[in-house]
């Protein structure tokens, strides 16, 4: 069974269209893909996956349960973390307070206990930032870790906001554009950080990205949409030679 079954989604705002009969599965410990040109309705899928948008008619399975209606925090805590477009942290705080925030549903210790930080909350806390201390390894931000993130550099911002997603333990990891705006440096790093995260925890990931490039070299499956209707799904040596997709990023060739 695919971790994630979308199907059949339709969503619109208004009289627009932006989703229309959206179906693709993401199957469990694979990376899978969402590309297609701007406005195509990338980043309507996913927010109608997160609960963000409420689409009008379909189904979107996750783990064997129907998310179409559930509340983005209960969808959260059945196991979906994300990033998002624009970054979306805490710039008040530091790397390691954004990170601890990201496992706020994992604490479940009751309120006396955790106004006198004693017995359970006081476990819990040390066991989470054990958790965040490894993360910050894998990402390899020990030196900017009690930095206020308002400070740091967009590249840095990026890499805070995967850890934060990540310290949800989330068994689904959705990546809406991770590598926007990024340098060749940058995105080298965030291209190893993905496959890190792939090849050490298992998690499956859905990726939307712009950059072919990296899109072929690292999906195992490519979901392609154009103005809101999926035109290709596939491996990606499929997808780069389907005329549709060549048609939608290229345009048709004039007789």
């Amino acid at each position: 069974m695919p971790i994630l079954k979308v199907d059949r989604v339709t969503l619109s705002f208004g009289g627009v269209t932006v989703l229309s009969n959206v179906s693709f599965d993401v199957e469990e410990k694979s990376i899978c893909s969402i590309i297609g040109p701007n406005g195509a309705g990338k980043t309507s899928i996913v927010n109608s996956i997160n609960g963000f948008y409420r689409p009008e008619n379909g189904r979107i399975i996750f783990s064997g349960n129907d998310i179409i209606r559930k509340p983005s925090h209960k969808i959260a805590a059945l196991g979906i973390g994300r990033t998002f477009q624009q970054i979306e942290l805490y710039t008040g705080l530091t790397s390691v307070e954004n990170m601890l925030a990201g496992r706020h549903m994992l604490f479940n210790s009751g309120m006396i206990s955790c106004a006198l930080f004693y017995g359970k909350a006081r476990r819990q806390e040390v066991e989470h930032r054990r958790a965040v201390e490894k993360i910050i390894d894998l990402l390899e931000i020990e030196p900017i870790r009690d930095e206020v993130v308002g400070n740091l550099s967009y590249g840095l911002r990026k890499r805070v906001e995967l850890g934060r997603a990540l310290a949800m333990e989330p068994s689904l990891l959705i990546l809406d554009e991770p590598m926007a705006g990024m340098n060749a440096e940058e995105k080298e790093d965030m291209v190893r950080f993905i496959l890190d995260i792939y090849d050490l925890k298992g998690t499956s990931i859905l990726l939307i990205e712009h950059d072919m490039g990296v899109v072929m070299d690292i999906s195992h499956k490519v979901v392609v949409l154009d103005f809101g209707v999926k035109i290709a799904d596939g491996a990606p040596e499929e997808v780069s030679v389907n005329p549709a997709v060549i048609e939608a990023y290229l345009g048709r060739k004039k007789a």
